[in-house]
């Protein structure tokens, strides 16, 4: 994020480990005051598996969960390269 220059609005933590480990997430984002981020120990807490904002309302740079569906994202990939070496 330093190289960004002030440019980044937003963290987003997503798949497995993004969507359902507050811990983790805790521990990413820790000692990271000093660009803006910061999390809402209630709000990481209480998002598991769900779309949702964790940082407080105030924060300079926020802090998301957005579920991804990385099983349907590969299927559709694997379905066009089966229809191309098809056709």
């Amino acid at each position: 994020m330093a190289g960004l220059d002030g440019a980044a609005q937003a963290v987003i933590f997503s798949s497995a480990i993004g969507e359902n480990a507050p811990l983790v997430r805790e521990k990413i984002c820790e000692r990271m005051e000093w660009c803006g981020l910061s999390l809402d120990k209630n709000k990481n807490a209480a998002v598991r598996g769900a779309e949702g904002p964790i940082s407080p309302a105030s924060a300079r740079i926020h802090v998301y969960v957005i579920p991804s569906d990385e099983e349907a994202i590969i299927a559709r990939a694997a379905a066009r390269l089966f229809r191309r070496e098809t056709s």
